[in-house]
């Protein structure tokens, strides 16, 4: 890694290209990207002066995170990758281009760095979550609905390969709060909302605790009397007010939840 600071002073003409790649679609990341060029700014890397970004959006397709891992390899001087699955695209394509890691999960358990104090070779980065936390994540739904006895715990494993970890902790957590646990893994989306249903009915049948799974909306679902949740909305100058993402409740379950 260059120093930012002292690189943007000495290469003045000389444009860098920062390769942004992303496993989320463009609409879910419009606070995180502003902050992230306002942040280099900071540090004196303006676009469009002394740096370009490229960026890529997987919107959650592995095959598409690939091959945008591959094109940014041979487009660019870094590469800032989002999450387990776009770290591995990147450090597949890119052995040796430094690459900036973001939200990704214990990454000296999962073999990407050494340490976090000394990550080696060409990666480093924030590691956002752990695994313990999801023995936290059962507890909060046991206090949300103490009569729950089975839960699922649905993911993409294409998208979170590292979900074995997570479900070792939720799974110690489980046996300790009387409940059982299973995997319900999937690649698409109408397999999770499959295993979502089937889930529901059992637990309807048992206890009759609620459920509930995002899912994408359409314009159709927001009319006049819909209860909406915008979290992390912004004010514009204009007043107008701004959100990367908008929760409406369907189905007699209302946010927030």
């Amino acid at each position: 890694m260059w120093p930012l600071t002292v690189r943007a002073q000495q290469l003045p003409d000389r444009i860098r290209k920062i390769g942004v790649l992303m496993i989320v679609a463009e609409a879910e990341a419009h606070s995180e990207m502003r902050a992230f060029r306002q942040g280099l700014a900071q540090l004196g890397w303006e676009e469009g002066k002394n740096v370009k970004f490229e960026y890529r959006w997987a919107a959650g397709n592995s095959d598409r995170l690939r091959a945008d891992a591959a094109q940014l390899a041979n487009l660019t001087d870094l590469i800032v990758a989002q999450g387990t699955p776009g770290l591995a695209a990147a450090r597949n394509a890119a052995p040796s281009l430094p690459i900036v890691f973001v939200n990704v999960t214990d990454p000296v358990a999962q073999g990407f760095v050494q340490s976090l104090a000394h990550p080696g070779r060409n990666i480093t980065g924030f590691a956002l979550f752990e695994e313990s936390m999801g023995a936290k994540w059962l507890e909060v739904l046991k206090e949300l609905a103490p009569e729950t006895k089975r839960v699922a715990l649905m993911f993409n494993p294409a998208m979170a390969p590292y979900y074995v970890m997570y479900f070792q902790s939720i799974e110690a957590a489980a046996r300790r709060r009387n409940a059982t646990l299973r995997a319900a893994g999937s690649c698409r989306s109408r397999h999770f909302a499959r295993a979502h249903h089937s889930s529901g009915r059992a637990k309807r049948r048992r206890d009759r605790s609620p459920g509930c799974l995002y899912a994408s909306a359409s314009r159709s679902h927001y009319f006049k009397g819909r209860r909406v949740f915008i979290p992390g909305a912004t004010r514009d100058s204009d007043g107008a007010f701004k959100a990367d993402r908008i929760t409406v409740g369907k189905d007699g379950v209302a946010p927030p939840m």
